[in-house]
């Protein structure tokens, strides 16, 4: 089967709908090729929200896993990959608001001296102060690299975080900027 993009012919709708009834009456063969069918769109959707290729790939295979064991509740009043798409956005990672991690010229990394997280859903705005520890002498350049943290929607916890780490942190490199330091 070829990958179905929303608003493709009706014929492929249908022969879609064909293998999710074969699937809902326990087919593991027809929902293998389910998987097949959309794991393509499932990765896409995901790494666009969490940007980091292992969290989507748990992502992923938690929507089929959970596709699987509600197939039974789809009803055709919508395409099966609209429902499979409101599965992935009910997923549970999503990623953390956006913080800041400064690099010298030299590769020292500046650390914060205190890292706020909130450990609840993101808000729409944030005010959030960070005191970074002083530059060893001065620096050419520091380059500012963005961040988002990996957490869990169920209680807001961060995944990977541990005494040594802050978690699984996904850098935006396209708004990644570097800035010179004139003496």
């Amino acid at each position: 089967m070829q990958p179905t993009i929303p608003g493709e012919a009706e014929g492929k709708r249908e022969a879609i709908e064909a293998v999710v009834e074969q699937g809902k009456s326990g087919d593991k063969h027809a929902y293998r090729a389910i998987i097949l069918q959309f794991e393509r769109q499932m990765y896409t959707y995901c790494y666009y929200i969490l940007k980091n290729h292992a969290e989507t790939e748990d992502a992923v295979q938690e929507i089929f896993i959970r596709a699987y064991e509600h197939i039974h509740q789809y009803k055709r009043q919508v395409s099966f990959s609209a429902w499979l798409y409101k599965m992935a956005y009910h997923c549970d990672y999503s990623a953390s608001m956006v913080y800041y991690e400064l690099v010298d010229d030299q590769g020292n990394v500046l650390t914060p001296r205190k890292f706020d997280y909130f450990h609840s859903k993101p808000k729409t705005e944030y005010h959030v102060d960070q005191l970074f520890s002083p530059v060893n002498g001065t620096p050419k350049s520091i380059t500012i690299k963005p961040f988002t943290l990996t957490v869990n929607n169920k209680d807001w916890s961060v995944i990977g975080q541990d005494k040594d780490s802050l978690g699984d942190k996904t850098y935006l490199k396209d708004l990644e900027m570097t800035i010179p330091v004139q003496p």
